[in-house]
């Protein structure tokens, strides 16, 4: 539908969304792209910089922005995004070529009169802005599309007339409460969206726009749909969901003869009427979330619907006449009350997408394995313990199966077949007690799910033969062990084995090669180390990193080391060790690690050679970080709260890519000293205020608090009366 706008925006392609100068061809066109970049380097390339026809500023500190600008006053098209502009640069209205301007993700609150200076202006993006009014928009009269989406407009200019060009017109996420008569003018509008607005009425002149292509009014406050809108005869869209809407249907939406979509979702309309039969062009019609009585959708006339959705409206059968709809495609009949389904009700051949999720279905028809076409089928939350026979037939397109939340004691190997394609399956949730070895078969399965299974304490060999297997979810089982075979796992990069029943920390997963995201929080399950602390663990803790305090006995910590022996050989001799083993130094791809509630006292000084960006460590009892872990390079999210911690070591602030950092609920006699912060703020005022535990005042330039902050800092983490050293540079 947005192919009928004017012109076309230059949209970045990835490969030019990297931060720099950029220069590029765009639809014929030379293009400039400056994007994070500060001033200082601009100035220095600006010289060099050839002429363009569109220009693209984003996200970049430059302080002489209209120094840039002015060096292309040729410019056709203009794109200055997310720079915290608070107004429009002066030089920009005098751009007498700029037919596209697109100032969207700022901070503007009002446009200068000299804007209709633009002349040649088709395309305006205002959106994501407070703009509060747009009446000095409305005298450009050559505009074809505007967008003024997520601002702050209670009402729209009555001079909105005079944009008597305008083909599109975005004005979402706002807060109108009723649109202005002259409206009606704008003869030539073909797409309005006024989604999520404060509407519960249209103008009367709303019945002139008889050229309206699309028209989205979701989100609003109508309890009725407008009789106007039955005027606008040539609409091809119409979306009306999260309305009020109650009670019937008009029969005048048949004059609609032209609609191929119609989305009704989330209103509080009751029946249909027969009207609706004709109209014969509708390809996609949503019903979902309203409480339907009789269920009476003449949908068997319907010949070129493609796609139906009545989820969450209290079915207890699928209509009789929804196996007419022979070019139906995807069907979603989800959240309802169907208890089964008959042999004739599921004879699509086009269909694609099937979801029945939510329901109460306990078994399936064999008809299910006609449909030749299905590539997406959710069951989940059914109560189904079994699949048909035949289920095994139409593996070869199946590509999407959801099976979470039944009562399968038993996964049947039909869905195993040999030449299976499933790319995604889920078996959340189900009393089984294994998980078949013939899994080995899903060779194209990239996402696995098989979690909250009581009584599935093990996982087979073949899983190792699912060489495309790039998520593995296997949380809240009963699982004691791996299979060796997951090392073969070349392609797996998400790994959850939280709340388990692991004796000690599986060490084949220290050799999946590729892993970036490794969760093995234990709140529900087995932890690495007992809950009783052992004798003498802060004497041990002490012994693995003598760095930390005096206490210097040898050092008994072993270092991760290259392995020389295969990996299956060193798979198969019994290594136990308790918590987290140094072998994870080996994921050198990791970038996620979570070890939540494992009653962690001390953990292998390996971090600094990895490359993780978030660490959660939360819930154990450390009272201190590994000696070399202030050297990673990479960190930005750390979690410690709810540990042993109380002091943390000087070369912290060495971790200058650390952006977030959780403390609470530690013994702290002293807040974190400057945390690789480079803000103009003071770090322990920073840090107060996002604990809760302080309010930083207002104005601090010039005011001397040092001694005000004391006796607080006393009571709160007994600090000695005289402040730190630290904590007085802190504040000179």
């Amino acid at each position: 539908m947005d192919s009928c706008n004017a012109l076309k925006r230059p949209y970045l392609d990835a490969k030019y969304s990297c931060w720099g100068i950029t220069q590029c061809q765009y639809d014929g066109k030379k293009c400039l792209i400056i994007r994070e970049t500060p001033t200082e380097e601009l100035l220095k390339d600006l010289a060099v910089i050839q002429d363009a026809d569109i220009l693209i500023v984003q996200k970049s500190k430059i302080m002489q922005l209209e120094r840039l600008l002015i060096k292309f006053q040729c410019i056709q098209m203009l794109v200055i995004n997310e720079m915290s502009l608070n107004t429009l640069p002066p030089c920009i209205c005098s751009f007498n070529h700029l037919s596209l301007l697109d100032v969207s993700n700022n901070l503007l609150s009002s446009l200068p009169d000299e804007i209709v200076q633009l002349t040649s202006l088709t395309v305006l993006d205002l959106s994501k802005n407070r703009l509060r009014n747009i009446d000095a928009v409305c005298g450009l009269s050559h505009l074809q599309t505007l967008d003024v989406t997520e601002n702050k407009l209670e009402e729209l200019p009555r001079s909105l007339w005079k944009l008597e060009g305008l083909q599109t017109f975005s004005c979402s996420l706002n807060q109108l409460v009723c649109l202005p008569e002259e409206i009606g003018c704008l003869k030539y509008l073909i797409i309005l969206r006024l989604n999520n607005n404060r509407l519960s009425s249209v103008s009367r002149s709303f019945s002139n726009l008889t050229g309206l292509l699309l028209l989205q009014l979701d989100g609003n406050c109508f309890d009725h749909i407008p009789s106007q809108l039955f005027s606008c005869t040539s609409l091809l869209e119409l979306s009306l969901a999260h309305n009020k809407i109650e009670g019937n249907l008009p029969s005048r939406i048949s004059s609609l003869v032209a609609l191929r979509t119609l989305n009704l979702a989330c209103n509080k309309i009751s029946d249909f009427p027969v009207e609706l039969e004709q109209l014969q062009s509708l390809e996609y019609l949503n019903v979902s979330d309203n409480p339907v009585k009789n269920f009476s959708l003449p949908l068997g006339k319907l010949n070129r619907i493609q796609e139906f959705s009545a989820s969450g409206c209290g079915l207890a059968f699928v209509p009789e006449d929804l196996g007419l709809c022979s070019n139906l495609i995807i069907l979603d009949l989800s959240e309802n009350k169907i208890e089964r389904l008959a042999n004739e009700s599921l004879s699509f051949p086009q269909l694609t997408s099937l979801c029945l999720a939510y329901n109460i279905i306990s078994s399936l028809p064999v008809s299910i394995c006609d449909l030749k076409n299905l590539v997406v089928l959710e069951l989940q939350f059914n109560r189904l313990n079994s699949l048909p026979d035949e289920f095994g037939e139409f593996s070869c397109t199946l590509r999407q199966l959801d099976l979470g939340h039944n009562v399968f004691e038993v996964i049947p190997i039909s869905v195993f077949h040999i030449k299976s394609r499933l790319s995604y399956l889920c078996l959340d949730s189900n009393p089984i007690s294994e998980v078949p070895d013939e899994i080995g078969n899903l060779k194209e399965l990239t996402h696995l799910s098989v979690s909250d299974c009581s009584r599935l304490v093990s996982l087979p060999e073949g899983i190792g033969l699912c060489s495309n297997l790039r998520m593995l979810k296997v949380s809240k089982n009963k699982l004691s062990s791996l299979p060796k075979s997951m090392a073969k796992l070349q392609s797996l990069k998400y790994l959850d084995l939280s709340n388990n029943d692991f004796e000690y920390f599986p060490l084949v997963v220290c050799f999946i090669p590729r892993l970036r995201v490794l969760l093995y929080d234990q709140k529900e399950g087995r932890p690495l180390l007992p809950a009783k602390i052992p004798d003498g663990w802060y004497h041990k803790s002490l012994a693995l990193y003598p760095e930390a305090s005096n206490y210097e006995p040898e050092y008994i910590g072993k270092s991760y080391k290259t392995i020389d022996t295969s990996v299956e050989d060193f798979l198969s001799e019994t290594r136990t060790s308790e918590g987290l083993p140094c072998m994870i130094g080996n994921l050198v791809h990791l970038v996620h690690l979570s070890l939540q509630h494992n009653g962690l006292f001390a953990l292998p000084d390996v971090f600094h050679n990895m490359k993780l960006q978030r660490l959660n460590l939360s819930f154990n009892r450390l009272r201190f970080l590994p000696p070399n872990f202030h050297k990673s390079k990479h960190l930005t999210h750390l979690y410690l709260h709810n540990n042993n911690i109380d002091q943390l070591d000087q070369n912290f602030r060495n971790l200058k890519t650390l952006r977030i950092l959780t403390l609470r609920n530690n013994p702290l006699w002293c807040p974190p000293l400057d945390v690789g912060s480079d803000k103009a703020v003071f770090p322990v005022f920073f840090y107060l205020k996002q604990q809760n535990l302080y309010e930083v005042p207002r104005e601090t330039r010039g005011f001397n608090f040092t001694s005000s902050l004391r006796s607080f800092l006393h009571q709160r983490f007994h600090l000695a009366p005289r402040l730190p050293t630290c904590f007085q540079l802190l504040f000179t």
